[in-house]
């Protein structure tokens, strides 16, 4: 059997990229004062923000994506759109990152969810969120945000709608596993379990979804 050439395997690959439904991501990273903790050795804050950056290079140039991290309050570091001219950027925007402060996951959650569904885009919509745990500062309940992001019957963009993935991140017991996968189901996602040593391999099964 002949071998094809590499300019043919690339040809391919380029096809397939061209062809391939494009995606908009938020990629949100809880980085309150726990993620400075290590687990097995290993940083939970830098094994979290390596697993983004291995993320960030899995997209193509014209996926778009943006990067919210939040602790006390939420800090949208970029908006989601094209990737290509600012990947740098990105990259070097998560290894900034630092951690400290208190967890206000619920309302991070619904603002970046509400911020992507309203953009006008073709594309898969999804956000990503990790977290090591609970929300702690409570401005909205588990289910007011369950509310939101859930389709109705009478929305009729329920199949556009934002996909929630959720990744509950190191020791099992400083976190609500359960609302996390109350947050994916209503958000069509999924829930993982997530550690600083599989934390990279958690975030490349996702980026299977798209």
């Amino acid at each position: 059997m002949q071998v094809p050439s590499v300019s043919t395997v690339n040809a391919i690959k380029d096809s397939w990229n061209q062809q391939k439904r494009k995606v908009d991501v938020m990629l949100i990273l809880d980085r309150s004062g726990s993620m400075n903790d290590s687990i097995g050795g290993s940083s939970k804050i830098e094994a979290a923000k390596q697993g983004l950056s291995d993320f960030v290079n899995l997209l193509g140039d014209s996926d778009g994506l943006g990067v919210t991290s939040f602790s006390d309050e939420a800090q949208t570091l970029t908006p989601v759109d094209a990737l290509g001219p600012k990947r740098q950027d990105v990259l070097e925007q998560i290894k900034s990152i630092q951690a400290g402060g208190s967890t206000r996951l619920y309302n991070t959650i619904d603002e970046q969810f509400e911020a992507l569904q309203s953009q006008a885009s073709r594309h898969i919509k999804a956000v990503i969120v990790l977290t090591d745990g609970q929300d702690t500062v409570q401005q909205m309940n588990l289910q007011e945000l369950l509310n939101k992001i859930k389709p109705t019957s009478d929305d009729r963009n329920a199949g556009n709608r934002v996909k929630v993935f959720t990744i509950a991140y190191g020791n099992p017991q400083d976190i609500d596993e359960n609302a996390l996968k109350q947050i994916a189901e209503a958000g069509g996602g999924q829930e993982y379990a997530g550690t600083p040593q599989n934390i990279r391999q958690v975030y490349n099964q996702i980026s299977e979804f798209f």
